[in-house]
């Protein structure tokens, strides 16, 4: 980051425009899906630091936002890494999984090397839909195309 910080300097000082300096910086910090995805995740972990934990527990959407997340992160997600991720015990999240399932929102896929181990993904219509979703709720904008 001081790196980039010392090159916009560089480059104000070479004669860059200031609007040109702030357009670079503003495509380099702007957020993704994917993080809006995590740092959904994250916060509602800090739930449980004030609440009981089970009191606001929505394994559908943190199974989708995680999904979602790590699609995006280029990361293939267990089958257990999917029921630890819902944060509720993992006969209620393989349910979930099996709902999500049904719907046309995820899909599951054998690990190649290992023929215990699944991996969980989302579907092309769960990972448009969680598209919608995040955009709805942010200021984050798609990306021209998507």
């Amino acid at each position: 980051m001081a790196a980039e910080a010392d090159n916009l300097a560089a480059s104000l000082e070479g004669g860059a425009s200031g609007a040109a300096v702030v357009v670079a910086l503003a495509s380099r910090s702007e957020p993704t899906y994917g993080a809006l995805a995590r740092r959904m995740l994250k916060d509602r972990r800090k739930v449980a630091e004030f609440f009981e934990p089970d009191m606001f527990a929505d394994p559908a959407r943190d199974i989708l936002l995680d999904l979602f997340a790590s699609g995006e992160e280029g990361e293939l997600v267990s089958v257990s890494s999917c029921c630890i991720a819902a944060a509720v015990p993992s006969t209620t999240a393989l349910r979930w999984i099996d709902r999500l399932k049904q719907l046309g929102l995820v899909e599951q896929s054998e690990d190649g090397n290992d023929r215990r181990r699944k991996f969980v993904s989302l579907t092309t219509k769960g990972r448009e839909a969680m598209r919608r979703y995040l955009a709805s709720i942010s200021r984050v904008q798609p990306p021209a195309g998507a």
